[in-house]
């Protein structure tokens, strides 16, 4: 409500959604490439991690909004791909092995929590012989048989912390 100085007619709410959703593309925001999770009243979005990195090309950003349990492997197949988990977003063990397969160059990983990959010959994160500089910045580990499967060449895990 307004009072005072300016009339009700004069205020205009130009308040985005989201912080970074200041201008509209297929996300609805320029800091972000694709969205994984429900935000549609901004743009389209992904269902789950594979269907965007399915859709990625070089140097897109990925944020990822909800979690999921995995049934298919998302892997990353391009270079220069960051991934931002908001915090509590989990990937957790549905039919599969891997939480997530880096195969791509230069990656960036951010905030990302696995779970339940605890079976023998799991992995929450591979990173393959093809992955060059993989960067996994925070992530959280709860219940994994092995969090990070590193067969890549210079990946680089800053604060690991297993729950």
């Amino acid at each position: 409500a307004s009072t005072g100085i300016a009339s009700q007619a004069s205020i205009a709410d130009k308040r985005s959604l989201l912080p970074f959703a200041v201008s509209t593309s297929v996300t609805g925001s320029n800091e972000y490439d694709a969205i994984v999770g429900d935000i549609s009243q901004i743009g389209v979005t992904h269902e789950n991690l594979k269907s965007a990195l399915d859709s990625a090309s070089d140097c897109w950003k990925i944020l990822v909004l909800s979690s999921e349990s995995v049934d298919a492997i998302p892997e990353v197949l391009n270079d220069n791909i960051e991934i931002v988990f908001k915090r509590g977003a989990t990937i957790s063990r549905g039919a599969v092995a891997n939480g997530l397969k880096v195969s791509g160059e230069d990656c960036k990983i951010v905030n990302a929590r696995f779970s339940g990959f605890n079976t023998a010959g799991d992995s929450a994160i591979l990173v393959s012989t093809t992955a060059k500089r993989a960067v996994i910045d925070s992530p959280r580990f709860l219940s994994c048989e092995t969090n990070i499967t590193d067969n890549g060449v210079q990946t680089f895990v800053n604060v690991e912390f297993t729950e």
